[in-house]
């Protein structure tokens, strides 16, 4: 009876000792992944699809005061970057921006770290990310014949971290749908 308890509260010990040693380097991994720092930039010219007036933007340092995110499930994620607080503003002014990017897994896989290209459907992962603004939103339209427009690249995610780098670009001013839109750069988020 004495061996049955100590071999039972061994495997007790065991089993709390690797589950705390698990939870340690998943932290430790996000760490050594995410600076937690948003180093991004966004620049918008010639873009007139859709838009109630001329928008011009450059923002070197996207700077993040309010964001929203939400792991709906283990194939689609929803992330939105504001570079203002909304319960803050009443008014948007023009260089107040809602970054939208949208991840999915199909095919049988799951949300993971990976590369996410825009619109690539066919991909086991693929990503939308569209640019809210006062005029209205703007896309990273593509036409035959231009390099493909990139995507996300996430380095680390879980239900409430998640951290990457932007890789978005479309450049052709003649085409007021197409324009020269352009996002760049590392993100991360922590709750």
């Amino acid at each position: 009876m004495k061996q049955k308890l100590f071999l039972t509260s061994l495997i007790l010990i065991s089993f709390v000792m690797v589950f705390s040693c698990k939870q340690k380097s998943k932290e430790e991994e996000k760490q050594s992944i995410c600076d937690f720092q948003n180093k991004f930039s966004l620049h918008i010219s010639d873009y007139f699809y859709g838009m109630k007036d001329t928008l011009k933007l450059d923002i070197s340092d996207f700077n993040v005061k309010y964001f929203e995110y939400e792991f709906e499930n283990d194939s689609t994620v929803t992330l939105h970057l504001f570079n203002y607080s909304p319960e803050e503003k009443k008014e948007l002014e023009e260089s107040d921006v809602q970054i939208n990017v949208e991840l999915y897994a199909r095919k049988g896989m799951k949300i993971q770290k990976g590369e996410y290209l825009y619109h690539e459907y066919e991909n086991g992962l693929w990503s939308r990310v569209t640019i809210s603004t006062i005029y209205g939103v703007v896309w990273f339209n593509w036409s035959v014949g231009m390099p493909k427009q990139g995507g996300v690249t996430i380095d680390y995610i879980d239900e409430k971290n998640i951290c990457g780098n932007f890789d978005l670009n479309v450049d052709n001013p003649d085409s007021e749908m197409i324009g020269r839109v352009s996002l760049k750069g590392p993100f991360s988020i922590k709750q």
